[in-house]
């Protein structure tokens, strides 16, 4: 990495929401920014860039292709490499929701947000650790989700992408780090963005009332944790997954249940605490199988020692010494 800042960075869907905060977070003087985007008449990418340029920014550019198809991905890296000269950091950040239930759920809803939310992340990684690992340097950040370790009602497809990302960056990890380069993922919980502002008032503030916090997240928030991974004070941070939403994922472990919460619920969440102390001090009473087994074993091995008085040697006394 440059001594400092960083050079070149990609970002994959990044020209509204957690993607636009994440490159603004990026952005700045010596810093070349690229930024893509499915939709030609996306509203966001001139604000972006116009953003970006405000930053400073050397170079910012936005390119319209889908990141989960393999050849573009391949085409645009390598165009980026050979007119920046270097690729230090990629953000995979874009993807879809196709929500309903599963029973109901087409093959196409499944398959689409597995491709634009998943396979985009290994074919767009897949580009970029090329120059990376010739370099024996680089940042790649997936973006995951908080529903990928809680699950949510609806979104099988999008968990099931999501949840994937978590343990293809655990894989990558140990690939790539040989060659300096780390992968880590950052799980958003809910943050407020355009996509969260559609949720009726009732939901979201019952939504609100999940977060221990008490509020949503902001993209800049998300943001913050995707450009501590991408500097040089996470050089030794690989495999990594930050979760930045205000304590949801931790619900419901002991003291983690808000008060804001049903009579009922923090009743239930106590009573699990009570009966994981039980267990650990029937495990601590109870003799270990393990032990006793062992302990079995080896008096069974043992050579059998004839009883009798022993003198301070542990001699039987009456019997002279072996010869």
């Amino acid at each position: 990495m440059s001594a400092g800042y960083l050079r070149t960075v990609l970002v994959t869907g990044g020209t509204r929401g957690i993607g636009r905060a994440i490159a603004l977070a990026l952005g700045g003087p010596g810093r070349a920014v690229y930024v893509t985007h499915a939709n030609p008449a996306s509203p966001g990418v001139q604000e972006t860039l116009e953003r970006l340029r405000a930053l400073g920014t050397d170079h910012c550019e936005a390119q319209c292709w889908r990141a989960e198809d393999s050849a573009a991905a391949e085409d645009r890296v390598k165009a980026i490499v050979e007119s920046q000269g270097r690729l230090d950091v990629v953000v995979n950040n874009a993807g879809v929701t196709r929500d309903g239930l599963s029973v109901r759920m087409s093959d196409e809803d499944f398959r689409d947000v597995l491709d634009a939310d998943l396979f985009s992340v290994f074919c767009v990684t897949r580009a970029a650790a090329r120059p990376m690992l010739k370099a024996r340097s680089g940042r790649i950040i997936n973006v995951s989700s908080v529903v990928a370790f809680t699950g949510n009602p609806g979104q099988a497809n999008y968990c099931a992408a999501k949840a994937g990302i978590v343990g293809l960056t655990r894989a990558l990890a140990l690939e790539y780090a040989p060659r300096g380069v780390t992968v880590n993922a950052v799980a958003p919980g809910f943050i407020d963005t355009d996509m969260t502002r559609a949720i009726p008032e009732k939901a979201a503030e019952a939504l609100k009332a999940r977060i221990p916090l008490g509020r949503m997240g902001t993209p800049d928030e998300a943001a913050a944790a995707v450009a501590f991974l991408a500097s040089d004070a996470a050089a030794y941070v690989t495999g990594q997954t930050i979760h930045v939403n205000g304590g949801l994922y931790s619900w419901p472990c002991p003291g983690s249940v808000p008060q804001t919460f049903p009579v009922a619920a923090r009743r239930d969440s106590s009573r699990c605490a009570a009966l994981r102390l039980a267990v650990l001090r029937l495990a601590v009473l109870l003799p270990c199988p393990v032990r006793i087994s062992g302990l079995r074993a080896a008096r069974a091995t043992r050579p059998a020692q004839p009883y009798g008085p022993r003198d301070p040697s542990g001699r039987i006394r009456g019997r002279s010494a072996p010869p």
